[in-house]
């Protein structure tokens, strides 16, 4: 029963949601000019209250226009921030590439497993599950990576050691 109450009080409020940006509007002009909006709106931004050590804005529009071109770079550009860096780039695209090694040993690793102990059998060749189709090489057998949920007991590892493992685990 309250909350319909509450419901009720907040739609006919000025506050609600169809007056937000004539709301919005008017106290962007009250933050650039108090004097500017009526004696009740200014009474009732003045009442508002204060966080110490925090300085309002005067103008909503700039911060807008930053959220829009946000926005526009889409999710990988603002989780990376807006002064992307090659050596991130370049580490963070190996990262995938291991993480995508781990998981074709995961779907294909069968294919290559040593199931005939007198070696009678000759094996074709799993391509997804050699370093060089994932741009990976023996050069980056020192270099750390995040191994995901590979359940090794470790979060991270060197390359190398990381394909020995998902050699003999697979």
């Amino acid at each position: 029963m309250q909350e319909s109450v509450m419901k009720a009080w907040w739609d006919s409020s000025h506050m609600a949601g169809a007056n937000a940006a004539y709301v919005e509007a008017l106290y962007e002009a009250y933050l650039d000019d108090p004097q500017s909006v009526s004696e009740s709106w200014r009474q009732t931004f003045d009442a508002l209250p204060k966080v110490e050590g925090v300085e309002l804005e005067s103008n909503h529009s700039l911060i807008k226009e930053q959220f829009k071109k946000l926005a526009s770079l889409g999710p990988m550009a603002r989780v990376r921030g807006s002064v992307p860096t090659t050596t991130s780039n370049q580490s963070d695209e190996k990262q995938v590439r291991v993480l995508q090694l781990i998981n074709a040993y995961r779907f294909r690793g069968h294919q290559h497993a040593n199931l005939d102990p007198l070696g009678l059998w000759h094996q074709e060749r799993v391509r997804d599950l050699e370093l060089s189709h994932h741009n990976l090489s023996d050069t980056d057998f020192d270099t750390v990576f995040n191994v995901g949920s590979y359940a090794i007991g470790k979060e991270t590892m060197p390359l190398g050691e990381l394909f020995k493992s998902l050699n003999r685990t697979y």
